[in-house]
Order: C-alpha cells, then sequence, then structure tokens
C-alpha cells in the first residue's frame, strides 16, 4: 500500500552507473505482505548487474 501524503519524498533511487538501488521499506514488517520478495528480487537484481554489495 502507498500513502501520499503529498510531501514528495523520495522513497527510492536507482544509479546505472554506480550498480546501486536503495529503496526507503521494510520487507521484515510482518504486515508486509511481499517483502520478502522485494528484497530477494533486488538483491537478485544487483547481483545480475555486477553490483559490489549485494
Amino acid at each position: 500500500t502507498v500513502n501520499d501524503d503529498g510531501s514528495k519524498a523520495v522513497m527510492a533511487v536507482y544509479n546505472s552507473e554506480d550498480r546501486m538501488l536503495g529503496f526507503q521499506f521494510h520487507p521484515e514488517s510482518i504486515l508486509t505482505a511481499h517483502g520478502s520478495l522485494l528484497l530477494k528480487q533486488s538483491i537478485d537484481y544487483l547481483t545480475l548487474q555486477g553490483a559490489n554489495h549485494a
């Protein structure tokens, strides 16, 4: 669920040059239905991109 309060807060960033991905998210939360999947997919993607700190 996304709650847009109008603050324009950055919730995710991706830098292809430095191969970095970050998002404001708490996948460990028991209220997050697909948190583990999002975390796994992010790590898999960065690994495929050759990220150094996946």
